[in-house]
């Protein structure tokens, strides 16, 4: 597994002051690709909807702030608010996803970023060299709180970048895939058991709590992700024209939605392009598919007589195989060939069969805004971390979630047999 460390309350000084300063440069590093994801927008663009489904890049990068702000500066800290606006319009409780792209200018938002992460850096300097009362500090754990929560925000705003039209892409300076070789391998066989999922470790989400048994009968996993090159032939067969292949309820929003590829896919007389971060290339057959909904996901498991693994049967064949080299980094700005290792940790988030929901014992934890809110059985689990989640967040038992329906996100499809 792959986390962000964590070090007892009880440590000594020195190891307290040692954790800090590795916390702090993750906390500059983290803010400056940030940094660099607005930067590569127009001001419209900072503020424009590409998809009724996200917000705006400049709400992200005020919500990253005021996030920040609630917590390391308000709650643990005892100071009043920088801007009650700023914690208004940037509390996605208060305003609705519609109203969220009237915003402040480019400026006004780095500036308040910025004045943020100024205070909370003295905070932790202060705070690594003192006992702080409160619980959340004991352990520097709210910093590690606000680093996990604006990273997974950077990948969301990748995601919104790449929805922007090609030129605004191509001079965003990220990097376009490069081809490469797939490693082919037999499926994981996983024999029956019982089996331990979720965590207690002290950096984990509330929904990832608590650790608890599951049956699990038989089953096999492959080895890797679903690649472009076996999309096209999924979509050579007439996929996406064969009812037989979809569930209901994906039929019913393959009628309404009417794809004929992957929504990062573009249809040209040529052949299929890949639309990515840095712009527009050739499909890379060996690539892992990504940008599809878990219907598509569902039906193409059905066209290879096969099925969506529960998210238990993933974190099981996880833990047995783990990725010796996890297919991260966002700065390369695309997926990669899918390559010797079983790519769990990386290159494409994957569609379970599992609807989002508390494990036994469940408790919210910082406050109940997490994850609570979207136990409504709307909401799909996906299993895994993309090439864009950075490693303090790709772990075996971290769960996203997404309704079935979106296509816009960095998630591709594993399959499962028995």
């Amino acid at each position: 597994m792959i986390s962000g460390g964590h070090r007892s309350p009880d440590g000594t000084p020195a190891e307290r002051r040692a954790e800090a300063v590795a916390l702090a440069d993750e906390l500059k590093e983290t803010r400056a690709l940030t940094l660099r994801l607005a930067a590569c927008t127009t001001d419209d663009e900072l503020h424009a909807f590409f998809d009724p489904d996200f917000s705006p890049v400049g709400w992200h990068l005020g919500h990253v702030a005021m996030f920040e702000a609630r917590w390391l500066l308000e709650t643990t800290h005892g100071e009043a608010p920088i801007s009650e606006r700023f914690d208004r319009i940037f509390d996605p409780r208060a305003v609705e996803k519609p109203r969220r792209g009237d915003l402040p200018d480019r400026a006004t938002l780095l500036g308040y970023a910025s004045e943020v992460r100024r205070r909370v850096l003295d905070h932790l300097a202060r705070d690594a060299e003192s006992r702080p009362s409160h619980e959340l500090l004991r352990g520097l754990d709210a910093y590690r709180l606000v680093l996990a929560h604006e990273q997974q925000h950077d990948e969301t705003m990748a995601a919104i970048l790449r929805m922007r039209p090609l030129d605004s892409r191509e001079r965003s300076g990220f990097p376009l895939p490069e081809p490469g070789p797939a490693v082919p391998r037999a499926p994981l066989r996983v024999s029956a058991g019982i089996f331990l999922v979720g965590s207690d470790a002290p950096d984990v989400y509330d929904n990832e709590r608590q650790p608890h048994e599951v049956a699990v009968a038989a089953f096999e996993i492959d080895w890797q992700p679903a690649t472009n090159r076996d999309w096209l032939e999924f979509i050579d067969a007439g996929g996406y024209s064969k009812p037989e292949l979809w569930s209901d309820d994906g039929l019913a929003w393959l009628e309404r939605s009417r794809p004929a590829h992957p929504s990062t896919w573009e249809g040209t007389a040529a052949g299929y392009r890949l639309e990515a971060l840095g712009g527009e290339t050739a499909l890379p057959p060996s690539h892992p598919v990504e940008g599809v909904s878990a219907f598509e996901a569902e039906a193409y498991a059905t066209f290879r007589g096969a099925r969506l693994p529960s998210e238990a049967e993933w974190e099981v064949a996880a833990r047995l195989a783990p990725d010796a080299e996890p297919r991260l980094g966002l700065a390369c700005g695309a997926a990669r060939a899918v390559g010797e290792g079983g790519d769990f940790l990386g290159n494409v988030w994957e569609w379970t069969s599992t609807a989002f929901a508390p494990y036994p014992g469940f408790r919210p934890h910082p406050d109940d805004g997490y994850s609570a809110p979207y136990f409504d059985g709307r909401h799909r689990v996906l299993r895994g971390g993309s090439w864009a989640t950075q490693r303090r967040v790709a772990r075996v038992t971290f769960r996203n979630w997404y309704e079935p329906r979106l296509r816009a996100i960095f998630a591709g499809v594993r399959l499962a047999r028995g």
